[in-house]
Protein backbone atom coordinates (compact mmCIF):
# COMPACT_ATOMS: atom_id res chain seq x y z
CA UNK A 1 0.00 0.00 0.00
CA UNK A 2 1.71 3.49 -0.94
CA UNK A 3 0.95 5.35 2.26
CA UNK A 4 2.22 8.59 0.62
CA UNK A 5 -0.48 8.28 -2.33
CA UNK A 6 -2.85 7.85 0.94
CA UNK A 7 -1.54 10.79 2.62
CA UNK A 8 -2.32 12.75 -0.13
CA UNK A 9 -4.98 11.82 -0.75
CA UNK A 10 -6.41 12.02 2.51
CA UNK A 11 -5.03 15.85 2.45
CA UNK A 12 -6.74 16.71 -0.85
CA UNK A 13 -10.47 15.56 0.36
CA UNK A 14 -9.85 16.82 3.71
CA UNK A 15 -8.76 20.33 2.05
CA UNK A 16 -12.42 19.53 -0.47
CA UNK A 17 -14.43 19.29 2.58
CA UNK A 18 -12.97 22.57 4.46
CA UNK A 19 -13.84 24.59 0.78
CA UNK A 20 -17.28 22.83 0.82
CA UNK A 21 -18.11 23.86 4.04
CA UNK A 22 -16.49 27.76 3.32
CA UNK A 23 -19.00 27.65 0.37
CA UNK A 24 -21.65 26.37 1.83
CA UNK A 25 -21.70 28.90 5.10
CA UNK A 26 -21.31 32.17 2.59
CA UNK A 27 -24.07 30.52 0.25
CA UNK A 28 -26.52 30.39 3.41
CA UNK A 29 -25.51 34.04 4.22
CA UNK A 30 -25.92 35.28 0.92
CA UNK A 31 -29.82 33.31 0.93
CA UNK A 32 -30.63 34.11 4.46
CA UNK A 33 -29.31 37.98 3.94
CA UNK A 34 -30.77 41.24 2.15
CA UNK A 35 -27.83 41.22 -0.32
CA UNK A 36 -28.83 44.61 -1.59
CA UNK A 37 -29.21 46.09 1.45
CA UNK A 38 -26.10 45.09 2.78
CA UNK A 39 -24.40 46.17 -0.69
CA UNK A 40 -26.17 49.58 0.18
CA UNK A 41 -24.51 49.72 3.56
CA UNK A 42 -21.15 48.77 2.53
CA UNK A 43 -21.30 51.95 0.04
CA UNK A 44 -22.29 53.89 2.51
CA UNK A 45 -19.39 53.01 4.74
CA UNK A 46 -17.45 56.61 6.21
CA UNK A 47 -14.50 56.91 4.11
CA UNK A 48 -11.76 56.69 6.94
CA UNK A 49 -13.17 52.96 8.48
CA UNK A 50 -11.48 50.81 6.00
CA UNK A 51 -8.32 52.25 5.86
CA UNK A 52 -8.19 52.91 9.76
CA UNK A 53 -9.29 48.95 10.35
CA UNK A 54 -6.23 47.77 7.81
CA UNK A 55 -3.94 50.20 9.98
CA UNK A 56 -5.13 48.51 12.76
CA UNK A 57 -4.95 45.40 11.22
CA UNK A 58 -1.18 45.40 10.04
CA UNK A 59 -0.71 46.37 13.29
CA UNK A 60 -2.43 43.14 14.85
CA UNK A 61 -0.29 40.84 12.66
CA UNK A 62 3.03 42.99 13.99
CA UNK A 63 2.23 42.32 17.48
CA UNK A 64 1.50 38.61 17.04
CA UNK A 65 4.70 38.36 15.18
CA UNK A 66 6.32 39.87 18.21
CA UNK A 67 4.67 37.00 20.21
CA UNK A 68 6.13 34.64 17.99
CA UNK A 69 9.51 36.30 18.90
CA UNK A 70 9.41 35.92 22.42
CA UNK A 71 8.74 32.42 22.77
CA UNK A 72 10.81 31.34 19.71
CA UNK A 73 13.59 33.54 21.51
CA UNK A 74 13.56 31.04 23.99
CA UNK A 75 14.90 28.23 22.30
CA UNK A 76 17.09 29.81 19.12
CA UNK A 77 18.70 33.24 20.45
CA UNK A 78 19.29 35.58 17.42
CA UNK A 79 16.95 35.85 16.24
CA UNK A 80 15.35 39.86 15.66
CA UNK A 81 11.41 40.25 15.65
CA UNK A 82 12.33 42.02 12.62
CA UNK A 83 13.83 39.08 10.88
CA UNK A 84 10.25 37.38 11.52
CA UNK A 85 8.28 39.61 10.52
CA UNK A 86 8.13 38.76 6.95
CA UNK A 87 7.58 34.92 7.23
CA UNK A 88 4.75 35.84 9.67
CA UNK A 89 3.11 38.25 7.02
CA UNK A 90 3.30 35.32 4.55
CA UNK A 91 1.99 32.65 6.71
CA UNK A 92 -0.96 35.15 7.05
CA UNK A 93 -1.34 35.37 3.45
CA UNK A 94 -1.59 31.49 3.11
CA UNK A 95 -3.90 31.27 6.51
CA UNK A 96 -6.21 33.80 4.99
CA UNK A 97 -6.06 34.20 1.18
CA UNK A 98 -4.66 30.95 -0.01
CA UNK A 99 -6.61 27.29 0.37
CA UNK A 100 -3.58 25.41 0.10
CA UNK A 101 -2.40 22.41 2.14
CA UNK A 102 0.77 24.66 3.50
CA UNK A 103 -1.09 26.83 6.18
CA UNK A 104 0.59 30.17 7.57
CA UNK A 105 1.73 27.93 10.75
CA UNK A 106 3.21 25.30 9.12
CA UNK A 107 5.07 27.90 6.61
CA UNK A 108 6.21 29.46 9.83
CA UNK A 109 7.06 26.07 11.37
CA UNK A 110 9.58 25.01 8.48
CA UNK A 111 10.72 28.37 8.29
CA UNK A 112 12.48 28.01 11.81
CA UNK A 113 12.81 24.02 11.09
CA UNK A 114 15.09 24.57 7.45
CA UNK A 115 17.31 27.35 9.63
CA UNK A 116 19.40 23.63 11.06
CA UNK A 117 17.00 23.81 14.26
CA UNK A 118 15.03 20.81 15.37
CA UNK A 119 11.20 20.22 15.61
CA UNK A 120 10.77 21.26 19.13
CA UNK A 121 12.34 24.89 18.25
CA UNK A 122 9.83 24.56 15.31
CA UNK A 123 6.54 23.74 16.59
CA UNK A 124 6.36 24.54 20.04
CA UNK A 125 6.29 28.17 20.44
CA UNK A 126 3.45 27.85 17.86
CA UNK A 127 1.23 25.45 19.56
CA UNK A 128 1.91 27.41 22.91
CA UNK A 129 0.84 30.95 20.87
CA UNK A 130 -2.32 28.89 19.71
CA UNK A 131 -2.99 27.57 23.89
CA UNK A 132 -2.69 31.45 25.16
CA UNK A 133 -4.50 32.87 22.30
CA UNK A 134 -7.35 30.49 23.14
CA UNK A 135 -7.23 31.34 26.76
CA UNK A 136 -6.72 35.32 25.72
CA UNK A 137 -9.93 35.23 24.08
CA UNK A 138 -12.07 33.57 26.46
CA UNK A 139 -10.58 35.42 29.24
CA UNK A 140 -11.52 38.85 27.71
CA UNK A 141 -14.96 37.88 27.01
CA UNK A 142 -15.51 36.71 29.90
CA UNK A 143 -13.89 39.89 31.88
CA UNK A 144 -16.15 41.88 29.96
CA UNK A 145 -19.74 40.15 29.88
CA UNK A 146 -20.39 40.91 33.41
CA UNK A 147 -20.74 44.68 32.17
CA UNK A 148 -23.38 44.05 29.52
CA UNK A 149 -27.10 44.54 29.62
CA UNK A 150 -28.72 41.28 30.67
CA UNK A 151 -31.41 42.62 28.43
CA UNK A 152 -30.44 40.32 25.60
CA UNK A 153 -30.26 37.21 25.62
CA UNK A 154 -27.43 36.39 24.47
CA UNK A 155 -25.96 37.93 27.53
CA UNK A 156 -27.04 36.25 29.89
CA UNK A 157 -26.16 32.60 28.24
CA UNK A 158 -22.51 33.88 27.88
CA UNK A 159 -22.47 35.00 31.51
CA UNK A 160 -23.24 32.07 32.98
CA UNK A 161 -21.47 29.65 30.54
CA UNK A 162 -18.08 32.02 29.80
CA UNK A 163 -16.75 32.08 33.51
CA UNK A 164 -16.78 27.61 33.32
CA UNK A 165 -14.98 27.83 30.03
CA UNK A 166 -12.47 30.27 31.09
CA UNK A 167 -11.82 28.13 34.76
CA UNK A 168 -11.65 24.79 32.01
CA UNK A 169 -8.69 26.40 30.47
CA UNK A 170 -6.99 27.83 33.31
CA UNK A 171 -6.92 24.55 34.47
CA UNK A 172 -6.07 23.06 31.56
CA UNK A 173 -2.71 25.54 31.34
CA UNK A 174 -2.14 24.52 35.36
CA UNK A 175 -2.08 20.90 34.13
CA UNK A 176 -0.10 21.42 31.35
CA UNK A 177 2.63 23.42 33.60
CA UNK A 178 2.47 20.92 36.58
CA UNK A 179 4.86 19.18 37.38
CA UNK A 180 3.09 15.92 38.17
CA UNK A 181 1.28 16.03 34.65
CA UNK A 182 4.73 16.25 32.77
CA UNK A 183 6.11 13.38 34.54
CA UNK A 184 3.06 11.22 33.78
CA UNK A 185 3.12 12.36 30.39
CA UNK A 186 7.13 11.92 29.99
CA UNK A 187 6.69 8.34 31.51
CA UNK A 188 3.82 7.93 29.46
CA UNK A 189 5.46 8.72 26.55
CA UNK A 190 9.13 7.36 27.02
CA UNK A 191 8.40 4.14 26.19
CA UNK A 192 7.70 4.84 23.20
CA UNK A 193 9.98 7.06 21.99
CA UNK A 194 11.95 4.51 19.90
CA UNK A 195 9.09 6.08 17.37
CA UNK A 196 10.08 8.79 15.54
CA UNK A 197 6.88 10.11 15.92
CA UNK A 198 6.27 9.69 18.97
CA UNK A 199 10.08 11.16 20.15
CA UNK A 200 8.84 14.53 18.41
CA UNK A 201 5.97 15.05 20.62
CA UNK A 202 7.64 14.18 23.77
CA UNK A 203 9.85 16.85 22.96
CA UNK A 204 7.32 19.55 22.45
CA UNK A 205 5.16 18.78 25.34
CA UNK A 206 8.51 19.37 27.21
CA UNK A 207 8.82 22.50 25.15
CA UNK A 208 5.48 23.61 26.35
CA UNK A 209 5.61 22.44 29.84
CA UNK A 210 8.96 24.53 30.14
CA UNK A 211 7.07 27.51 29.21
CA UNK A 212 4.61 27.13 31.59
CA UNK A 213 7.06 26.92 34.24
CA UNK A 214 8.83 30.50 33.53
CA UNK A 215 5.90 33.07 34.93
CA UNK A 216 7.84 36.23 33.63
CA UNK A 217 7.63 34.39 29.73
CA UNK A 218 3.99 33.20 30.43
CA UNK A 219 3.30 36.95 31.68
CA UNK A 220 4.52 38.17 28.60
CA UNK A 221 2.94 36.59 25.92
CA UNK A 222 -1.05 36.26 27.78
CA UNK A 223 -0.71 40.16 28.01
CA UNK A 224 0.04 40.48 24.14
CA UNK A 225 -1.95 37.73 23.57
CA UNK A 226 -4.76 39.61 24.87
CA UNK A 227 -3.48 43.05 23.42
CA UNK A 228 -4.22 41.28 20.15
CA UNK A 229 -7.84 40.23 21.54
CA UNK A 230 -8.53 44.38 21.77
CA UNK A 231 -6.62 45.10 18.49
CA UNK A 232 -8.81 42.25 17.12
CA UNK A 233 -11.99 44.09 18.39
CA UNK A 234 -10.77 47.67 17.71
CA UNK A 235 -10.62 46.30 13.83
CA UNK A 236 -14.31 45.36 14.15
CA UNK A 237 -15.45 48.13 16.18
CA UNK A 238 -13.82 50.72 13.77
CA UNK A 239 -15.64 49.26 10.67
CA UNK A 240 -19.01 49.56 12.85
CA UNK A 241 -18.56 52.79 13.40
CA UNK A 242 -18.01 53.51 10.18
CA UNK A 243 -21.47 51.52 9.10
CA UNK A 244 -23.56 53.96 11.53
CA UNK A 245 -24.16 50.74 14.29
CA UNK A 246 -24.70 51.69 17.64
CA UNK A 247 -23.63 48.87 19.70
CA UNK A 248 -21.79 49.29 22.10
CA UNK A 249 -17.95 48.28 22.46
CA UNK A 250 -18.01 46.21 25.05
CA UNK A 251 -20.22 44.37 22.96
CA UNK A 252 -17.48 43.94 20.43
CA UNK A 253 -14.93 43.14 23.09
CA UNK A 254 -16.99 39.87 23.65
CA UNK A 255 -18.79 38.85 20.39
CA UNK A 256 -15.06 39.07 18.66
CA UNK A 257 -13.11 36.99 20.69
CA UNK A 258 -15.84 34.48 20.42
CA UNK A 259 -15.92 34.95 17.04
CA UNK A 260 -12.88 33.82 16.74
CA UNK A 261 -13.11 30.86 18.59
CA UNK A 262 -15.26 29.91 15.98
CA UNK A 263 -13.05 30.79 13.54
CA UNK A 264 -10.71 28.65 15.23
CA UNK A 265 -12.69 25.24 14.95
CA UNK A 266 -10.54 23.55 11.46
CA UNK A 267 -13.74 22.79 9.75
CA UNK A 268 -13.05 25.23 6.46
CA UNK A 269 -10.71 27.13 5.10
CA UNK A 270 -8.96 29.93 6.85
CA UNK A 271 -12.50 30.22 9.01
CA UNK A 272 -13.99 31.47 5.88
CA UNK A 273 -17.69 31.05 6.17
CA UNK A 274 -17.91 30.33 9.87
CA UNK A 275 -15.95 33.54 10.86
CA UNK A 276 -18.61 35.20 9.07
CA UNK A 277 -21.63 33.37 10.09
CA UNK A 278 -20.52 33.60 13.55
CA UNK A 279 -20.01 37.35 13.56
CA UNK A 280 -23.54 38.12 11.46
CA UNK A 281 -25.49 35.66 14.33
CA UNK A 282 -23.66 37.46 17.61
CA UNK A 283 -24.05 40.96 16.14
CA UNK A 284 -27.73 40.39 15.17
CA UNK A 285 -28.20 39.02 19.00
CA UNK A 286 -26.40 42.30 20.82
CA UNK A 287 -29.06 44.08 18.36
CA UNK A 288 -27.48 44.88 15.56
CA UNK A 289 -29.92 44.66 12.29
CA UNK A 290 -28.76 41.76 9.68
CA UNK A 291 -27.27 44.14 7.11
CA UNK A 292 -25.42 46.13 9.01
CA UNK A 293 -24.33 42.73 10.39
CA UNK A 294 -23.99 41.28 7.23
CA UNK A 295 -21.95 44.36 5.93
CA UNK A 296 -19.76 44.35 9.17
CA UNK A 297 -18.88 40.40 8.55
CA UNK A 298 -17.97 41.51 4.66
CA UNK A 299 -15.96 44.20 5.41
CA UNK A 300 -14.08 42.60 8.08
CA UNK A 301 -13.14 39.64 5.34
CA UNK A 302 -12.05 42.81 2.98
CA UNK A 303 -9.54 44.37 5.74
CA UNK A 304 -8.46 40.82 6.40
CA UNK A 305 -7.50 40.55 2.44
CA UNK A 306 -5.77 44.06 2.53
CA UNK A 307 -3.72 42.99 5.93
CA UNK A 308 -2.28 39.95 4.27
CA UNK A 309 -1.46 41.67 1.34
CA UNK A 310 1.87 42.27 2.19
CA UNK A 311 2.49 38.76 2.55
CA UNK A 312 1.79 38.08 -1.49
CA UNK A 313 4.19 41.30 -2.02
CA UNK A 314 6.88 39.24 -0.30
CA UNK A 315 5.78 35.82 -1.75
CA UNK A 316 6.39 37.33 -5.02
CA UNK A 317 9.80 39.53 -4.79
CA UNK A 318 11.94 37.27 -2.54
CA UNK A 319 13.02 34.05 -3.84
CA UNK A 320 14.02 32.44 -0.80
CA UNK A 321 10.36 32.59 0.52
CA UNK A 322 9.15 30.42 -3.10
CA UNK A 323 11.90 28.16 -2.54
CA UNK A 324 10.91 27.70 0.81
CA UNK A 325 7.35 27.32 0.25
CA UNK A 326 8.27 24.89 -2.44
CA UNK A 327 10.59 22.73 0.00
CA UNK A 328 7.18 23.12 2.66
CA UNK A 329 5.19 21.44 0.33
CA UNK A 330 7.02 18.20 -0.58
CA UNK A 331 8.63 17.61 2.37
CA UNK A 332 7.76 16.71 6.48
CA UNK A 333 8.98 18.20 9.72
CA UNK A 334 10.41 15.28 11.29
Amino acid sequence: MNTGVSGAGNRGLARFLKIAVSVLLLALLVYALDISRIVDSVREVRWWAVPLAVILQLLLFTLASIRWWVLLNYHAYGYRPAALLAPFFVGAFFNNVLPTTIGGSLFRMYYIYRDKHDVTVAVSPIITERLFGFVAMIATAAVIVPFLSRDYAYVRILAGTLPWLLALAVVALVLIGSRWTHRSVHAALTRWRRFRVVAGVLRIVEAIHTYLAHPVLVAQVFAISIAIQLMAAGVYYLLGLGLGATVQLLDYLVIVPLVFVATALPVSIGGLGVREAAAVSLFVAAGMPHDLAGALAFLYLLVLLLGSAPGLYLLLVMQDFRRLYRQARHQRIT
